[in-house]
């Protein structure tokens, strides 16, 4: 089996013995069409490169911090860089790259078999059982790209573009389902059901990432998304996603507000009750503040995400780690 293959430019050098002792196969040079090569590339000389005809998930630009300096939209950036390997986050910093490269490599064979076997669905004359394997083979890799789409790589979470996504369709599914349940009463009483939004965000996550590292708050993500995505706190049914940084939205159906307070307590006691580490061993404890709106299937999604986000900046206001009702704060 072939190497994965790796070009780095020059400024990232000193990750080649590093990357070749994990087994990454480093390439001198890098055709801007070759589909094949995942291009690490310092967020300081992205510029030479900037005219290159490429496809953006091939790109991965590290840089050593937050930067202001404006980058391609698409671009999949990793920041908090060491800046060499004796640094003390260095091998936090570089098992999380890992994990990205990973995760890329493996989009890269989904698609590279899935042209396979559309290819080789066209170009032979085969029978009927070959057939059904191809298509079960195809219908998994389509499952898998699918999925490597909608899903934020760091928490597991659904990313935001599948979270309106689901959430449409979950919309219209309720719709649909009262609706006929209601046409074949006996009254003309249409029952529109309730659902919750929680908007959630990590106090002090900026604090987090500027004292402790951006390594310290990715794996602050992390933990968060297995919490929520072992569903002991929320159910199969709610629709959860990383919203944008620190935030978090969630999609309760057919719950009010009431109702939703319960399991967004239970998850923000659980999440206090956890005791983090910095990259000293040092302990961290981090806490989140919550608001929830309640809303009904006809209703803006921008306006009951509003909503929730202002009971949100309530609880942050009044001293954070607390969740707040927008009803509450209505009266």
């Amino acid at each position: 089996m072939s190497k994965d293959k790796i070009f780095l430019d020059q400024k990232l050098y000193w990750l080649r013995s590093h990357l070749e002792g994990v087994g990454y196969d480093l390439v001198p040079f890098c055709e801007p069409t070759n589909t094949e090569v995942v291009r690490l590339v310092s967020g300081n000389s992205w510029e030479q490169f900037k005219d290159e005809p490429f496809l953006l998930s091939r790109f991965l630009i590290l840089r050593e911090g937050t930067s202001r300096k404006k980058l391609p939209d698409g671009l999949l950036i990793v920041e908090g860089m060491p800046k060499n390997a004796h640094s003390a986050s260095f091998r936090l910093w570089f098992s999380h790259l890992q994990l990205l490269l990973r995760i890329l490599f493996r989009e890269f064979e989904c698609e590279s078999r899935l042209n396979s076997y559309i290819s080789d669905s066209f170009e032979n004359i085969i029978n009927s059982q070959l057939l059904a394997n191809q298509k079960e083979q195809i219908e998994k890799l389509n499952r898998e790209l699918s999925l490597l789409s909608r899903t934020d790589y760091l928490t597991g979470l659904f990313n935001r573009r599948a979270f309106f996504e689901v959430l449409a369709e979950e919309k219209k599914r309720a719709r649909e389902f009262y609706q006929k349940r209601d046409s074949q009463s006996v009254t003309d009483h249409f029952v529109v059901p309730t659902f919750s939004c929680l908007m959630m965000d990590i106090d002090h996550f900026k604090s987090i990432n500027d004292t402790h590292g951006h390594l310290v708050g990715d794996q602050v993500l992390k933990k968060i998304g297995e919490i929520l995505t072992s569903r002991q706190v929320f159910r199969d049914v709610d629709i959860i996603a990383r919203y944008g940084g620190e935030e978090i939205v969630a999609v309760l159906p057919e719950t009010d507000e009431h109702s939703a307070f319960s399991p967004a307590e239970k998850f923000r006691e659980t999440l206090s009750r956890i005791v983090f580490k910095n990259l000293d061993g040092n302990p961290l404890v981090v806490t989140i503040s919550i608001g929830i709106a309640e809303f009904t299937l006809d209703e803006d999604d921008d306006k009951v995400i509003a909503r929730a986000d202002k009971a949100l900046y309530h609880a942050k206001k009044n001293g954070r780690n607390q969740t707040v009702l927008y009803s509450e704060i209505t009266k």
